[in-house]
């Protein structure tokens, strides 16, 4: 979900999976700013919130923009890189 004291979307696995319309509607609308997802306080990701997290960086960078995952938290980091996307983990330019 957005969070409102920056210009980072907190990952919410549950919330994310629960409402994927929702929340890629909301990263296809985003202003022209970098996009940035915590996953701090994340937990493994399942297959459907990779996807939205794929699609978010397709448009993010499709748009000019970098996308990254920060801080992701180690349940978050081994489920995607169990699922062959590591990659997300990385920042791009």
């Amino acid at each position: 979900m957005p969070d409102p004291a920056s210009d980072r979307l907190l990952l919410d696995a549950d919330g994310w999976s629960d409402a994927p319309q929702v929340i890629l509607d909301r990263l296809r609308t985003r202003g022209g700013s970098d996009l940035v997802i915590d996953a701090a306080g994340a937990g493994p990701i399942p297959a459907q919130v990779a996807q939205i997290l794929l699609a978010a960086r397709a448009t993010a960078l499709s748009r000019g923009h970098a996308f990254r995952i920060e801080d992701p938290s180690d349940a978050a980091r081994q489920s995607l890189e169990a699922i062959g996307l590591g990659q997300l983990l990385e920042t791009a330019p």
